[in-house]
């Protein structure tokens, strides 16, 4: 692993995504009660998508081992590869979010169907099941589509959109999208309200509070910068490639 490409990426994740995370907590506080109100929130909502798009195709391209001239021009080819790996990421979500719906609102009726045609009445597992696969397809698939357009794009453009679809859903950039997303969401974020019980009062607690969320940020952040390696790298090799991308 090329440790200086590694270490631009995470900074250019940690830096961009803070600043996004910070245009959302003012767009979050914005009062929509007029016009001039709605005006702010649609510019703060236009700025985190920017930033957070910006932040994505720059840190795919210095995943791809590039210096930080080449990582500006690509982070420019990449950016509307970004924006189209978000829409399908919106549709998929959409989809999923009305999967899930349709199926709460049926629960009872498949488990009448389970009773009848297969005598089952533990119909737990397969509920807990269809939600899961829903969550991986918005998540998994929805993130992994998201990078592989984006490492697809900084490659070439928006005319390699084909390329990076596949590049989606092969296998190592899918199993380390599944592996990053549920690290993050079944570890680190478990322990951001984790406190020891014996922990001092006052001071002490800010304190720790404040150096947990920074470790945590820091493992997301580098977790993250892991994964759209794989993707970048992927990209490259796919470059090399008759079939695969062009250079």
């Amino acid at each position: 692993m090329n440790v200086h490409s590694f270490t631009r990426s995470a900074a250019t994740l940690a830096v961009g995504y803070a600043l996004g995370a910070a245009l959302l907590w003012a767009l979050l506080n914005v009062p929509e009660s007029n016009a001039l109100a709605l005006t702010l929130s649609a510019v703060l909502l236009l700025l985190v998508a920017v930033t957070v798009g910006v932040t994505t195709a720059s840190a795919m391209a210095f995943a791809q081992d590039v210096s930080p001239g080449v990582g500006v021009r690509r982070t420019l080819a990449a950016l509307p590869s970004f924006v189209a790996g978000l829409a399908v990421f919106a549709i998929l979500w959409w989809l999923t979010g009305f999967a899930d719906g349709w199926w709460r609102a049926h629960h009872g009726e498949v488990d009448a169907l389970f009773l009848r045609y297969l005598g089952a009445t533990r119909t737990q597992p397969v509920h807990q099941a269809a939600f899961r696969a829903t969550w991986l397809v918005r998540w998994v698939l929805g993130l992994s589509i998201v990078a592989g357009l984006t490492a697809a794009g900084a490659q070439g453009g928006m005319r390699l959109a084909g390329s990076g679809l596949r590049l989606s859903v092969r296998l190592a950039p899918l199993a380390a999208a599944a592996v990053g997303i549920l690290v993050v969401s079944e570890g680190l974020w478990r322990i951001v309200v984790w406190r020891p019980k014996s922990l001092p009062p006052n001071w002490a607690e800010p304190t720790f509070a404040t150096a947990k969320l920074i470790v945590l940020y820091a493992l997301t952040v580098a977790i993250a910068a892991a994964v759209l390696r794989v993707y970048g790298r992927a990209a490259v090799r796919m470059s090399c490639r008759p079939s695969g991308l062009p250079s």
